[in-house]
């Protein structure tokens, strides 16, 4: 039988960053033996020396020119020497134990999902915390996925799934992309409470600018098709539902809104981007 510190040993972890100061926390907070390969996304020369002071244990770095996440974690995955992969943020942190709970939650299956936890500072923070709780955490929504981060999978497993990690074509929505590849393969998720990472408080602001990012991500997708069309009443359901799940669970009417704004907000990165899309086509069609 194979032990926990055989699995550990075979995992590797893949972090993407960019200038992000915070990785070093998240490099800290790593409290088990295994393999880190940090992925700088278009970062500063500075950016990158500054990983070459970190001296807790070794890093593999990999260093790409163009910026993309998907592009990222394929870098990263492709350099990992473990049979497993764990995906993590660098604005994140790994609770302690988290990582063991995260491997020995895999068992025999293919993909073992923790838990983001959103810590806050102010009244903004805790409702983005909350709002994300209420819709992303599997312990309120009772639908674990093969979203990441933290996302723990056996490295061979994507051969069942298209032959790939991420699709290096997209800029956001990658993850969407390799949800449905996962569950088109029949491919189970283990949803492991104890493989809990913190996110760093997130702003009104920064959450919606996300918010619109993943409507751009998947009108793009949509339109390389990688993702299905997105349908009105799809999301009209499901904003409901979280709708009703907040304020079942808080009673707080202006948390139980703000998922309505989200939406709006998604709504808005789709149509700019399939805008900017219909602008640029008579000159893409001119020089064919």
């Amino acid at each position: 039988m194979t032990s926990h510190e055989d699995l550990i040993s075979r995992t590797s972890i893949v972090i993407p960053v960019k200038d992000d100061p915070l990785i070093f926390r998240c490099l800290e907070s790593v409290d088990e033996p295994v393999e880190v390969v940090v992925v700088t996304n278009g970062s500063t020369a500075a950016f990158v020396k500054s990983l070459a002071s970190f001296e807790r244990y070794p890093l593999e770095v990999v260093s790409l020119e163009k910026p993309g996440i998907g592009a990222a974690f394929n870098a990263g995955a492709e350099k990992t020497s473990g049979d497993f992969i764990l995906l993590m943020d660098s604005d994140c942190v790994f609770t302690p134990g988290s990582i063991r709970a995260m491997v020995t939650g895999l068992g025999s299956g293919d993909f073992s999902r923790g838990r983001t936890v959103f810590s806050s500072h102010n009244w903004a923070t805790r409702m983005t915390a909350r709002t994300r709780e209420y819709t992303e955490d599997a312990l309120r929504t009772r639908r674990p996925n093969a979203y990441s981060p933290p996302l723990l999978y056996r490295k061979d497993v994507v051969r069942q799934m298209g032959g790939y990690h991420f699709d290096p074509r997209l800029a956001w929505r990658e993850d969407r992309d390799f949800e449905l590849r996962r569950r088109s393969a029949g491919l189970p998720v283990a949803f492991v409470p104890g493989g809990t990472v913190i996110h760093k408080p997130l702003s009104i602001r920064a959450d919606l600018a996300s918010v619109r990012s993943y409507g751009a991500g998947q009108h793009q997708g949509e339109r390389l098709g990688l993702l299905p069309r997105m349908s009105p009443r799809h999301e009209v359901a499901k904003t409901v539902r979280a709708v009703a799940r907040i304020a079942a669970g808080t009673w707080n009417p202006l948390l139980a809104v703000y998922p309505v704004v989200r939406r709006l907000a998604f709504v808005q990165g789709y149509r700019k981007a399939a805008r900017i899309h219909t602008a640029s086509r008579p000159a893409s069609d001119g020089g064919s």
